[in-house]
Formats: C-alpha cells, structure tokens, sequence
C-alpha cells in the first residue's frame, strides 16, 4: 500500500479539483452539439476570461486520466519482475511526463483555433433550435465551430488511455498468476495483491461511470446533432458527483482508509457518549 500511495494522493487531488471546479469554480452551462456554453462559476465572476476557464476543464479532467493511468503503471512496476525494467526504470519518468505535457501542449492548439466569438455565437444561435432567453443573453463563449480536430485529439487520447491501462493490468495479472504457479510467492501474497488489484479496479471504474455516461451522451448529441438543455444540465450535474463517488469508493474498497474512518467514528461516539454522562 505504501508503494501506491503517492499516486493514489496525486490521483484524488486531480479528482477534488476536478469536482469543484466543475462544480463551483467554473460551472459550464453546455449547449451540445455545440462545442459552446457559458461558465457561470466563481471565476466568471471575477472576470476570469472564459477561454482559461474551458481551458482549466479540459486539463484537470485529463489530468485525473492521467492520473490513473499513472496508479496501474506504478502496481506495474512494483509487482512485476521482467528482464527489461532497468529500461522501463530509465523510461517510465519521462514517459509519465509526456502524458502530462501533451495534454497541456494539446490544450494550447485548442486555444489557437477558437473562432472569432461574435460571428460563431450567431452561427450557433442560428442551428440550435430555440434556446430560452438567458442562454441569448448571457457570455456564450464558442470553443469551435468544426469541433473534427477536437474529437481526433479525444479519441487519441482514450485510445491510448485505454490501451496503456489494459496493457498494464493484463500484465499486473500474469505476472501474479506466473509467481503463484512457480510458488515464487505464497499463496498469502498473492491474495493481498489479488484483493488490491481488485479493489484498484473498483474504485477507478465505478466513478468513471460518472465521467462515461456524459461523455456518451456528449458523442451522440455530437453526431446527431441533438439538442437537450435538460439532459445536457443532468449530465454536468452527473460529472460533479465523480468526486463524492469516488471518495466514498476509496474509503469502503480500501481496507486501510476504511479501519481509520470505522476508529475516527467510533472514538467520536465514545466522546459524545462520555459528555452526554
């Protein structure tokens, strides 16, 4: 448990950030299929410029991706014994390092392709179908009108998101399967690794229903062009609850996190016990 829990920490920040941006700090208003909105957070209200607010999305959304990417590599390195980890040992750093830096470096060509905002607000107004009077008036800001170099970059992205996870757990699980039939280790270790393995993948799937549902939604209304303001608002409402979601399944997959929380709670009783006499 030692051994992962600095990307665990850096994992859950990323998770923390990500729910309070999205659910105090920026709040976008999203008018899919347009790549368009109007932030409607605590930084709009101090004057923050709605391009760095969609830009800040964007990165700590991938950044949590990225950090889990990061936790299943480190299990990966931990666990597993293989003739080329001197290599992957020199490698793995700047590899890591990559990831965050393309996102960040993918972030700045979204920022030089925003269109001029007044006529692509107009254009927007003129294909959605009739938006309520608020959404009229309020700072729409439009990300882009074309949005084709927008979804090749995203599905690069959870192409080799996916990719790069399922390498690592598919090796996580052979090398712990080859160790227990060569009895390289007792059947002890592997059951503690087995149930941390399972747990990890408990909690980085169930909150990730959270982030997939509004995703999917997102790509069909993209490619059908079907407009929604409700579904779209449930869908944002559905992202902000990542963060709880994915706390509480820390806590209750977790054994470690789960006994402190169980001896925090119950030396509070004792207290309120005790007072109450």
């Amino acid at each position: 448990m030692k051994s992962v829990k600095f990307p665990l920490v850096n994992l859950h920040i990323w998770i923390v950030l990500f729910d309070y941006y999205l659910g105090c700090l920026g709040v976008p208003l999203l008018l899919f299929p347009a790549l368009a909105g109007i932030p409607m957070g605590l930084l709009r209200y101090l004057e923050v410029p709605a391009l760095w607010i969609t830009m800040g999305i964007v990165l700590i959304m991938s950044y949590v991706v990225c950090s889990i990417t990061a936790v299943f590599e480190n299990r990966f390195h931990v666990v597993c014994n293989f003739s080329g980890k001197s290599h992957w040992n020199f490698l793995r750093r700047p590899w890591l390092a990559f990831h965050y830096i393309g996102v960040i470096l993918a972030i700045i060509s979204f920022a030089y392709m925003v269109p001029d905002q007044k006529p692509a607000k107009e254009r927007v107004f003129q294909k959605l179908p009739c938006l309520s009077d608020y959404i009229y008036k309020g700072e729409v800001f439009v990300v882009t009108e074309t949005g084709a170099y927008h979804l090749f970059m995203f599905v690069f992205y959870v192409f080799l998101t996916i990719l790069e996870v399922s390498i690592f757990a598919y090796f996580l699980i052979w090398y712990s399967t080859q160790q227990l039939r060569t009895k390289s280790v007792s059947r002890r270790t592997f059951t503690i690794q087995k149930k941390f393995f399972i747990a990890l993948v408990i909690q980085m799937s169930v909150p990730l229903v959270f982030i997939l549902l509004p995703v999917f939604y997102a790509w069909v209304s993209f490619f059908w062009y079907y407009y929604n303001q409700s579904l779209t608002n449930f869908c944002v409402v559905l992202a902000s609850l990542h963060g709880i979601i994915s706390t509480l399944v820390m806590i209750f997959v977790h054994h470690p996190y789960r006994k402190v929380l169980l001896e925090r709670a119950s030396k509070i009783n004792l207290v309120h016990y005790v007072t109450e006499k």
